[in-house]
Parts: C-alpha cells; sequence; structure tokens
C-alpha cells in the first residue's frame, strides 16, 4: 500500500530569502473557453470533482477547488476581461497554465514585494486592490522566462475569509 503524505505550503518573507518571487506558492491558474467541460476534465481526469463557480459571462467566470494544499482556479474570460486573460486560451475545454499565484502573508512583507518588483523593472500588466484596500493583488509578466505569469494576493481584515467556501477534494 502506497502512503501519500502532503506538505503544508509556507509563505516565507521576502526579507528571508534570495528567491522571493518564489515564496508562498497556494494555487495554480488556468484558463480555458469552456468552464463547464474543463470542470468536467479535471474531475474525470484528476478527481477534482467539487467547485465553487462564479459566473460573469461579460467579464469572467471562474471555479476554485482545492486539490490538498493546493487551489486550483478556472478562468473563462469574457470580451470584456483584460487581455492577459485572453491571450492563448485554448479551446474544447482543455486548460492552459495562465498563472502561478502566491499568496503573501501580510503587508509588510506586501510593500517588500512591490519594491522588488518595481525595483527589477518587471512589467506588471494587472495591479491593485479591491474590498476597501483588504485584498491586493499584482500579476508580473514572467512568460518569457516561466511561461506563464505570477500573481501575487494579499488578503487583510475580510478578505482573509475569500476562500472559506472553495470545496477541498
Amino acid at each position: 500500500m502506497t502512503t501519500i503524505q502532503t506538505i503544508a505550503p509556507r509563505a516565507s518573507s521576502v526579507a528571508r530569502t534570495g528567491a522571493p518571487l518564489f515564496n508562498g506558492l497556494y494555487q495554480m491558474g488556468f484558463v480555458t473557453t469552456d468552464l463547464d467541460a474543463a470542470q468536467e476534465r479535471l474531475a474525470a481526469r484528476f478527481g477534482i470533482k467539487q467547485f465553487r463557480v462564479k459566473r460573469d459571462p461579460a467579464r469572467m467566470s471562474t471555479a476554485h477547488a482545492f486539490a490538498g494544499d493546493m487551489m486550483v482556479e478556472i478562468i473563462q474570460p469574457g470580451a470584456e476581461a483584460s487581455p492577459v486573460y485572453l491571450e492563448n486560451v485554448p479551446t474544447g475545454g482543455a486548460v492552459r497554465l495562465h498563472h502561478l499565484g502566491y499568496l503573501v502573508p501580510d503587508v509588510k512583507t506586501w510593500d517588500e514585494i512591490v519594491a522588488v518588483v518595481d525595483r527589477e523593472g518587471w512589467e506588471t500588466p494587472i495591479r491593485g486592490a479591491v474590498m476597501d484596500g483588504h485584498l491586493r493583488y499584482l500579476y508580473i509578466d514572467t512568460r518569457a522566462d516561466l511561461g506563464c505569469y505570477q500573481e501575487y494576493v494579499c488578503l487583510t481584515g475580510p478578505a482573509l475569509r475569500l476562500y472559506d467556501d472553495v470545496p477541498a477534494n
């Protein structure tokens, strides 16, 4: 009998590592043209059967699920979505890796990451905050180096409960 063990992800402080942009990986984000077919595919092939789905056909519809310690996000961009989500989207229910998501543990570390990104001159096609500043987000264009974007998210206050209803698989 094979025993499978998982290791909980660690969100390290940017000041404590030489590789600050690789700390706190918690999410793999995918894009598709058919959210329902993509969910069916991930259920059949990988056992991810329960998703929290939010639909906004004009901007983007999303499905979120935890697969062990990793969150899987599927995005179906709409016509009004940011161009970042409209590039290179596969058809027929297939998914393509779009971004790796990193959870930043606090505002101090967030400010340190933003300082590194700005100092190094990384292109940030998406950057902002919602929920009265309690959800900060930033995309770095690392496609030339890694083949996908890197997304950073910092949750405080009420945003800390943002993923409470995402099902575990």
